[in-house]
C-alpha cells in the first residue's frame, strides 16, 4: 500500500523550500530532522543526547544540516539546541503549517524523533526514522512495521 503524502499544490512546496532557505538551508547538505516533541515527560530523550548525536553525525558527514519543526511549545528546546549547534540547525519551530512540515520531513535523509505526531508523519512517508519510545510497552505504542 502506498502511503506517501502527495502535495498537488506547488504553493506549499515553494513555501516550505522558501522557509528552509530563509533560515539557512544549504542545498548541498543532507537534512536530518530532529524532533524532541514527545507528548509526555516519560517520552523525552535528554536534549544533550540530540546534540551528541548531531556532533557524532557531523564527524562522519560534515555536509549535513539539522532541522526542527513543530509548535511553539518546542521553542525553548529549539533555542537551546540552536545555541549548541549554531548554523547547523535550521529552527522552523512555529514557522510551518502541517502541510509544510510534511514536505520538509519528506525531504529528510533521516528523522530522529520521540514518539509524536511528526514520528508518524515520517514513518507513513517511508522516511528512515529512528523513533525513541518512552517507558510504555512497545506492543501498546509502536507503529506497525
Amino acid at each position: 500500500i502506498e502511503t506517501n503524502f502527495v502535495v498537488k499544490s506547488k504553493r506549499f512546496l515553494i513555501s516550505a523550500e522558501e522557509k528552509l532557505m530563509k533560515y539557512g538551508r544549504d542545498k548541498s547538505c543532507k537534512l536530518i530532522v530532529i524532533n524532541p516533541a514527545g507528548a509526555f515527560e516519560s517520552r523525552h530523550w535528554p536534549l544533550e543526547n540530540y546534540v551528541t548525536f548531531c556532533k557524532h553525525w557531523m564527524q562522519h558527514d560534515e555536509k549535513t544540516q539539522f532541522v526542527i519543526v513543530g509548535l511553539s511549545s518546542l521553542k525553548t528546546k529549539s533555542q537551546w539546541l540552536k545555541e549548541r549547534l549554531g548554523g547547523k540547525l535550521i529552527d522552523l519551530v512555529n514557522e510551518t503549517n502541517a502541510v509544510e512540515a510534511f514536505i520538509i520531513v519528506k525531504m529528510a535523509h533521516l528523522v530522529l524523533t520521540e514518539d509524536s505526531g511528526l514520528m508518524h508523519i515520517s514513518w507513513v512517508q517511508g522516511v528512515p526514522t529512528l523513533a525513541l519510545f518512552g517507558s510504555t510497552r512497545q506492543d501498546w505504542s509502536a507503529p506497525l512495521g
